[in-house]
């Protein structure tokens, strides 16, 4: 089980179309090295050919995290990795990059620019299958003077928190992103 923190409420500016496109999914159970948040490396999307993100054309710093799990050799696993149909990532091993197996890795775009209203995000494998643990998308589209969702509640129930808040005046906000934080945060 994931340790429980207090959520915080940060802006989300895009919930419709986001997702992967085909693959499978796994869950590892294991000790991850190299973060702050091992429970983020647990779950993995593998053999996907893309992501897609619906959202206000922009610019967006993206952030792609990568933890090898399977193999425990470099060059068995090997794939690119493109944003917005410009590649990012040529012929990426994750074991060989994050310098072994269990061993967490971050990368940071900045800029990324979206013009159609859609984040694309696209693996070609090389050897083996693209594998990937996390993707976030941080900025972009017209966020300044958006206003928070008003009365925001939360309600303790057993074993989950009910949410509720007020309508934003906002018309081009889609929804708002939770996420979990430390108490210091």
């Amino acid at each position: 089980e994931p340790p429980v923190r207090p959520l915080t409420i940060r802006l989300y500016t895009a919930i419709h179309g986001a997702g992967y496109v085909y693959g499978s999914q796994a869950t590892t159970e294991g000790s991850f090295e190299n973060t702050v948040d091992p429970y983020l490396f647990t779950t993995e999307r593998f053999s996907m050919p893309e992501y897609r993100f619906d959202l206000p054309s922009g610019a967006y710093t993206v952030q792609l995290s990568f933890a090898e799990t399977w193999f425990t050799n470099a060059n068995l696993r090997k794939f690119h990795v493109e944003l917005e149909g410009t590649r990012v990532l040529s012929y990426f091993d994750i074991y060989a990059a994050a310098g072994g197996k269990f061993k967490a890795l971050t990368y940071i775009f900045t800029n990324v620019v979206v013009t159609d209203r859609q984040l694309n995000v696209t693996f070609a494998n090389v050897t083996d299958i693209a594998s990937i643990r996390a993707i976030s998308v941080i900025g972009g589209g017209n966020t300044a003077g958006v206003t928070s969702p008003g009365a925001l509640t939360a309600t303790g129930l057993p074993f989950k928190v009910r949410l509720s808040w007020g309508v934003c005046p906002d018309t081009d906000v889609w929804g708002y992103q939770l996420e979990r934080a430390n108490a210091s945060t």
